[in-house]
């Protein structure tokens, strides 16, 4: 049988509560009877204590205590001295044997008084009480001049007995079962609502995940509080906001693969059907504007490929010892002539000899700077300039790149990073753009845990900062 995490929470808080109550229930059913004994053997031995004051007037270093032996008056006013009345002299006091087995006996029929010598002057013989395991005899001393000249005993009881002990004891734990009783109902009671309310957050994240489940993206939970529970309705939340965001943008992605690759398709289509249909013979320009269409494609299914492997990281392990002047110096170098044709000037803001090194993945980082040479290259202007610059800070490595015109829009650099994003699609496509470019460059930066900006460029064009720790743990 499946138990709801409800049910055994209640479970559990009735169950604690219960056996709480029920162990004082047995705790006071075990010590009651021995603690009232105590309590009222104590009192008992404060009362002994006062006769023994009382007593020690009548002591005399030369006759000792031949006054109380000779005259029971003084024995009668001591008893007295503390609320006590014995009775008439010629009244039938107690037994010893009726006295160790009577449930209640008066308190001055319990005393007993021997001098120093071990002689009785007054109450029952402690010699004629049995040793039993029920019974208690202490001893109080009677003292004069930090001497012991006497000592009280009294015969008491370990435990209350009796039918007036066992009424008031029946009495009390009939207050006590009233007493659990009420405390059960109302443990309940508090169980079922604190149950309820500390399982809300729970029941709400459980309809959240089936609204998931159902497609419901827009679902919320309304925290209450500030507990770890709170917390969780809080990710929650972030999560379905994270998961709506993904949908969004997969569904964007998806749109926009779509279209770009509707364009090349659709002109080789249009062109391959001309030629099918006689409109256009396959002549060497026709082929050619084929050719330029398929590598077009072949470009963007590449830039693809490679920002899903800079999405997944699976291939960038950023654990090698790698120089990055080296590597910029190594595209600069792939590129020179490509730059020249164009005219434009690769300028070095840096010593080509100084070696600043890093941790990192040599073949996506080698990728990352290929793909900003290659941005401008095919975005700058002939005759233009592209300025290289390298910064070494004690934690960091910087590579700056500045070009020339043309620039990008204020409110087109924050979209720079995005995927398929381009400024001037028309120009972009002319000169074989994807714009997923600057994307995977994002995607090998964070994967070093590094960061890259954009900004318009103090030359005109576009300035990139690309910020790599030294160091990646």
């Amino acid at each position: 049988m499946r138990l709801s995490l409800f049910t055994k929470i209640f479970i559990v808080l009735l169950l604690s509560s219960l056996i709480t109550l029920i162990g004082i229930s047995l705790l006071i059913n075990v010590s009651f009877r021995g603690g009232l004994q105590n309590y009222l053997n104590n009192s008992e031995i404060e009362k002994a204590e006062s006769i023994a004051s009382f007593l020690i007037n009548f002591y005399s270093d030369r006759d000792g205590w031949q006054e109380v032996e000779q005259n029971s008056i003084v024995w009668r006013a001591a008893i007295d001295s503390i609320g006590e009345k014995l009775p008439p002299e010629h009244a039938n006091l107690l037994s010893t044997e009726e006295l160790i087995n009577a449930e209640t006996s008066p308190f001055f029929a319990r005393l007993s008084f021997y001098d120093a010598n071990g002689n009785n002057l007054a109450g029952y013989a402690v010699e004629d009480i049995p040793q039993r395991n029920d019974l208690l005899q202490p001893s109080i001393p009677v003292i004069k001049d930090d001497q012991q000249v006497g000592t009280i005993y009294i015969l008491q009881k370990k435990s209350i007995t009796g039918p007036l002990a066992e009424g008031f004891f029946n009495e009390q734990m009939k207050s006590f079962y009233i007493i659990f009783f009420i405390s059960a109902i109302f443990t309940f009671g508090l169980a079922l609502v604190l149950v309820r309310y500390f399982l809300k957050p729970l029941n709400d994240l459980q309809k959240g995940s089936q609204e998931l489940m159902e497609g419901n993206l827009e679902y919320k939970i309304y925290p209450q509080g500030n507990d770890e529970l709170a917390d969780l309705s809080h990710a929650f939340n972030k999560m379905t906001a994270a998961l709506k965001n993904q949908k969004e943008t997969r569904d964007q992605w998806l749109s926009d693969i779509s279209h770009e690759l509707r364009t090349p398709i659709s002109v080789l289509r249009s062109e391959i059907e001309a030629i099918e249909d006689g409109i256009r013979k396959p002549e060497p320009r026709y082929i050619s504007s084929l050719h330029r269409q398929v590598l077009n494609l072949a470009d963007l299914v590449e830039d693809l490929y490679q920002l899903s492997l800079t999405d997944s990281g699976v291939e960038i392990k950023p654990t090698d010892t790698v120089s990055l002047t080296k590597i910029v110096e190594s595209v600069a170098e792939q590129f020179s002539i490509r730059f020249g044709q164009k005219n434009i000037r690769i300028v070095r803001q840096y010593m080509a000899n100084l070696d600043l090194r890093l941790k990192a993945d040599s073949k996506s980082l080698t990728q990352l700077v290929t793909n900003l040479f290659e941005n401008s290259l095919r975005y700058t202007d002939e005759n233009g300039v592209l300025q290289v610059t390298l910064i070494n800070q004690p934690e960091h490595l910087i590579l700056v790149m500045d070009d020339s015109t043309p620039t990008v829009p204020n409110e087109s650099i924050p979209k720079l990073f995005d995927r398929l994003y381009r400024v001037d699609k028309s120009r972009s496509r002319a000169n074989g753009g994807s714009g997923l470019g600057m994307s995977i460059c994002q995607n090998i930066v964070n994967a070093h845990n590094g960061n890259i900006t954009a900004a318009q460029s103090n030359l005109g064009g576009l300035r990139v900062e690309i910020r790599l720790p030294k160091e990646n743990s």
